[in-house]
C-alpha cells in the first residue's frame, strides 16, 4: 500500500530572470520520475514551517546561486520548455512514499521570480556558466517537497534520552502533462482503451 499527495499547476510563458539551480534533480520528458530518500522532519513538527524561514541562498565556487541544504525538503527543476512538453497547458506533480513510512508531504511549485524571492536572490545574478543569453521567457518551474513523519515509535532508548530521529523515506516523484487539462499522460491508454471496449459493446 502507498500514500499519496498530488498537486495540479498551470502553466504560462512568464519573464525569465535568468536564474540557473543547475544542481539540482531535474525532471522532464526523458525523466519525468525519480526516487528521493528524504529524512523528514521529527513528529509534531508544523508541516508549514519545515525549512522556514529559508535562508538566503549562497553562491557555490563557480557563481551558480544554489539554494541552502535542508534534511527535511528536496527540491527540483520541472522542465517544461522541452519541446515535448511545450505545448500542454496543465502538469500534475504526484509523491508516492510507502504507508510502512508514515509522513505528511507539502508540494509548492515556484516560478524563477518566486523562487528568487523565496530565497533572497539578487534581481540578476551573474550566470558564467550561460555563455549565451538565456530565452526572454520561459515556462521553468522548481518544485519544493517537505516532509514531516507521524509514526509514532516504540521507546527503546532510556528515559532520559532523547528519541532517535525518524528514518529517511523513501518516495517516487511522478511529473505528467494533463491531457484536456484533467487527464493524467499515464492514464491516458487506460481510459482510451475503455472508451474503445464501451463503444464496441454498445454496437
Amino acid at each position: 500500500l502507498a500514500n499519496t499527495e498530488i498537486i495540479n499547476f498551470l502553466v504560462t510563458n512568464l519573464a525569465n530572470p535568468d536564474h540557473y539551480f543547475l544542481r539540482r534533480p531535474v525532471l522532464s520528458p526523458a525523466t519525468y520520475e525519480r526516487q528521493w530518500h528524504v529524512d523528514p522532519a521529527p513528529v509534531h513538527t508544523l508541516l508549514e514551517s519545515v525549512c522556514d524561514p529559508p535562508v538566503h541562498a549562497a553562491a557555490v565556487n563557480d557563481g551558480t546561486p544554489t539554494p541552502p541544504p535542508c534534511p527535511y525538503e528536496a527540491w527540483a527543476v520541472l522542465d517544461l520548455d522541452e519541446p515535448a512538453w511545450s505545448s500542454y497547458a496543465k502538469f500534475t506533480l504526484r509523491v508516492s512514499w510507502p504507508a510502512s513510512s508514515p509522513a505528511d508531504f507539502s508540494i509548492q511549485v515556484y516560478t524563477p521570480t518566486e523562487l528568487a524571492s523565496h530565497l533572497g536572490l539578487p534581481a540578476s545574478p551573474p550566470s558564467p556558466l550561460a555563455p549565451v543569453s538565456p530565452p526572454p521567457t520561459t515556462r521553468l518551474r522548481f518544485a519544493r517537497i517537505r516532509l514531516v513523519s507521524t509514526g509514532v515509535r516504540a521507546r527503546t532508548h532510556a528515559p532520559l534520552m532523547p528519541p532517535p530521529p525518524p528514518p529517511a523515506v523513501a518516495f517516487i516523484t511522478i511529473l505528467e502533462p494533463l491531457y484536456f487539462t484533467v487527464l493524467p499522460a499515464s492514464v491516458a491508454p487506460t481510459v482510451a482503451f475503455l472508451v474503445l471496449v464501451g463503444a464496441a459493446a454498445a454496437a
